[in-house]
């Protein structure tokens, strides 16, 4: 780029002072990001605090100012670093997974802006939302319809208003805005007392708002011609159900799982197997998590570290957000099933067929009629919500008859694997393997091998799939005596 080509339109002090405020405070900010670039990855309130960096600080203020002074080479130049950067849907994305870990773990808004997590180390590593960062969030619930998460958030962020946490100059926040907010989810959410409260509380600080005067009249209106009482102060609870998880999908993963009866308890056991040549030398130890219709069982050191590492190295590259399969030629992306998925053909890599090889010897299973390896990353609040593997429109031939699910990697906390109709849960470690069966021997399907990703707090977490058809099986998966015979 030629300095003949280059125009300098005159620099005003507001823009230099604005981004020489930004400079001064991401300074430190940017030295931590390169010293702990794990702990800012794999820790929910340091991740949110630089996806809201890219987003509003990068995009919104010192990109857009510096572009007004530059010339059109240095400016195609930014416009064309626009996709190394994160979109505004990765904001949303990244707001709507912590009301997912807050309403699914239970954690208040309070504990979540500070940092205190489960299985956190606050002491070692502290992380805090700001002002700006609670009242962004509240709004993006707002954005949503989930009025409770925003109340919450934005009383957060008065809080910490009143405490004197420091507000820039280029923040959004102030004391107006989230008033008006947290009077209209109270309004939205028939909890016109409230609304009242706040739009009065408002009109103290600013007498002449004319949108709160407006407001305030409907309010008293509504509150009159329905000559009520309403519910009164939002009680913490999830007042939706919540993406459609169920309460038992949530138990479940906080680890509120029932202690099995004792006819259940005595079927559970440990046993190390050796039944195959490949397992001679080695033996797998397996922990049997239920009995049948559906067996659960979990194998113990399954894949090398080498070996998972080759795995996540190898889908990396392909990774594209998980969809649900509808049909032969319809797959859909949901709410429910956030992650990112990519397919590895073990046929073609002798590394890859090394391991289902020793897969189809752990499960005794027809492995040359399985699907190919679907490698799983669950990223922070990452999840998939009670599901079964079989497919009610396929025939029985081109169902899935049973599932082999790897953990390529540990999770911090979070991330277990929960059978929501058997009380029965799995924590990833690296290495380990879950193995289940989704139909019986007959062909019918089995309901009660739904199961569920919980969400990742803390952490990342990688699985590797392989699903058996039921085709090719005869010599392995011999028909019962009867229909409810056990797998």
């Amino acid at each position: 780029m030629s300095l003949d080509t280059v125009t300098y339109p005159l620099v005003t002090r507001e823009n230099i002072a604005i981004l020489d405020g930004i400079l001064y405070d991401l300074k430190p900010v940017a030295d931590s990001l390169q010293e702990h670039l794990d702990d800012h990855v794999t820790n929910p309130v340091l991740a949110f605090q630089l996806i809201h960096r890219f987003i509003f600080i990068w995009v919104d203020h010192i990109k857009m100012r510096v572009q007004e002074d530059i010339g059109d080479e240095l400016r195609q130049l930014l416009n064309s670093s626009s996709r190394l950067l994160s979109l505004k849907s990765d904001f949303s994305g990244a707001c709507q997974a912590i009301f997912r870990m807050q309403y699914i773990y239970q954690i208040s808004t309070s504990n979540f802006a500070n940092g205190v997590l489960p299985g956190a180390d606050v002491k070692t590593f502290p992380a805090q939302l700001g002002v700006e960062h609670c009242f962004k969030i509240g709004a993006e619930a707002y954005d949503i319809d989930d009025y409770h998460m925003c109340v919450t958030w934005m009383e957060e962020s008065l809080r910490r208003l009143d405490a004197g946490y420091p507000v820039r100059r280029w923040d959004e926040a102030n004391k107006i805005r989230i008033l008006e907010y947290i009077a209209s989810c109270h309004y939205l959410d028939d909890r016109i007392h409230e609304a009242i409260s706040f739009t009065r509380h408002l009109l103290q600080i600013d007498p002449d708002h004319k949108n709160a005067k407006t407001n305030l009249k409907l309010y008293e209106k509504v509150a009159t011609e329905n000559r009520f009482e309403m519910e009164g102060p939002m009680n913490g609870q999830d007042h939706r159900s919540h993406e459609g998880t169920g309460q038992r999908y949530g138990k479940y993963c906080r680890g509120e799982i029932p202690e099995p009866s004792t006819r259940i308890h005595r079927n559970l056991y440990c046993y190390r197997k050796s039944d195959h040549p490949l397992l001679r030398l080695q033996p797998v130890g397996v922990e049997i998590l239920h009995a049948n219709n559906p067996r659960v069982v979990l194998f113990k050191d399954v894949v090398t570290e080498r070996e998972c590492k080759m795995m996540k190295e190898k889908a990396r590259p392909m990774l594209q957000a998980s969809g649900v399969v509808e049909s032969e030629d319809k797959v859909t992306f949901t709410n429910y099933r956030i992650s990112n998925t990519a397919w590895l053909i073990d046929k073609y890599d002798p590394r890859l067929m090394t391991v289902a090889k020793r897969i189809e010897a752990m499960s005794g299973l027809n492995i040359h009629t399985a699907e190919p390896f679907q490698v799983v990353n669950y990223g922070i609040g990452g999840m998939y919500a009670p599901h079964v593997d079989y497919d009610r429109n396929h025939s029985v031939l081109k169902n899935r008859v049973a599932t082999f699910l790897l953990y390529l990697s540990d999770v911090t906390w979070g991330g277990g694997t929960v059978f929501t109709k058997l009380g029965t849960m799995a924590l990833p470690s690296k290495g380990d393997a879950l193995y289940w069966y989704n139909m019986k021997r007959s062909g019918d399907h089995i309901p009660e091998s739904q199961h569920a990703g919980c969400p990742v707090v803390l952490g990342e977490k990688w699985i590797a799939n392989k699903w058996f058809s039921y085709v090719g099986q005869e010599n392995h998966f011999k028909c019962g005596l009867s229909p409810d015979s056990p797998e």
